[in-house]
């Protein structure tokens, strides 16, 4: 699969320039009298990161570039874009670049296969839901239903493997296959299906346009009950193998930490990129944001945050093929 040109990454290096003929520019003055001592800056690091254009990579990385926020940690960050996830991780196994916007269950797999993939930090909570023409109590309507979804999603494996270790429910037996997100709902409203599992932008844009659809299962709800922690459905992967200095690699979770602090607090200017770059629907992602079921969100680092990572991946291990166990080496 080619890749794209990165249209932030020559924005970019434009910013570059004019940085660089400021601070010459900076430096031509006629004042020879000695300057008061300043602690050194940081080396501008270059990292090497993969990303998809849609939901949540596409707009986070926009509005890092457009604010500054790689100048800002004195980071270069060069982008590969991709739109396809299998090609995203491949590129990825294969040493193309060294940071990944990922689910946790895909670096699980590529780490079992021998890739020294590793956890960075989460950066949000799973953002898929069930959602239903009527009321419905889960887990006790559970076995009357046929659910449509992408089955071969990440989210709708997630949502199968909770399914299946909680309440007994065999969801892929009960799957009405949907090629997309909203296919799963075309198929709810003509009544070949009695619920749907979609990723949550595609929930908003259903909840606008049905009257009579509505949220019957919140996954988050349920791990946090039964795990006492955290659905995180997003994380940056590392290649452990690039040996990135420490001090950068605190710098990329800073910037990434500031850049989701900075969309969720402004869902107007998530909106507007979100139009910018994947073209999305006027309103769409303000209403998924304000509703709180979209969220990005970089947490401290503590104990806690492994522990909620693992017990994710401990829900899906059964359902991974080649996979027995989870490595420590996984996390950092």
């Amino acid at each position: 699969m080619k890749r794209r040109p990165s249209r932030l990454a020559k924005r970019a290096a434009s910013w570059a320039v004019i940085a660089m003929l400021g601070s010459v520019v900076a430096g031509c003055g006629g004042d020879d009298s000695p300057s008061p001592q300043r602690e050194a800056s940081p080396t501008t690091a270059t990292i090497k990161v993969g990303m998809t254009d849609t939901g949540s990579g596409g707009i986070l990385w926009t509005y890092i570039i457009e604010e500054g926020l790689d100048k800002k940690h004195n980071l270069n960050a060069e982008l590969t874009h991709q739109t396809d996830f299998n090609a995203l991780y491949q590129d990825f196994a294969a040493g193309r670049y060294d940071i990944v916007q990922a689910v946790p269950s895909s670096l699980l797999t590529m780490a079992a296969a021998g890739v020294p993939a590793q956890v960075l930090f989460p950066y949000s909570p799973a953002n898929f839901f069930m959602i239903a023409r009527r009321p419905l109590n889960i887990p006790r309507d559970l076995n009357d239903l046929r659910v449509a979804g992408a089955t071969s999603s990440g989210s709708y494996q997630l949502a199968a493997a909770m399914l299946k270790e909680w309440y007994g429910f065999d969801l892929l037996a009960h799957s009405a296959p949907a090629a997309t997100n909203l296919d799963a709902v075309a198929q709810l409203e003509a009544g070949t299906a009695d619920a749907a599992i979609i990723f949550e932008l595609d929930v908003t844009v259903a909840l606008s346009q049905y009257n009579d659809l509505r949220v019957v299962w919140d996954p988050r709800k349920d791990f946090a009950e039964r795990r006492s922690g955290k659905l995180w459905g997003t994380v940056f992967g590392y290649r452990s193998a690039a040996n990135y200095p420490a001090d950068v690699l605190a710098r990329f979770r800073e910037m990434i930490k500031e850049a989701s602090a900075g969309l969720q607090s402004n869902p107007d200017r998530a909106d507007a990129l979100a139009q910018q770059v994947f073209k999305s629907r006027p309103g769409v992602v303000k209403q998924a944001f304000s509703s709180g079921r979209f969220v990005l969100e970089v947490p401290d680092e503590t104990p806690q945050v492994n522990r909620d990572i693992r017990g994710v991946l401990e829900v899906q291990l059964p359902t991974l093929r080649g996979v027995t166990s989870i490595p420590d080496s996984m996390f950092r």
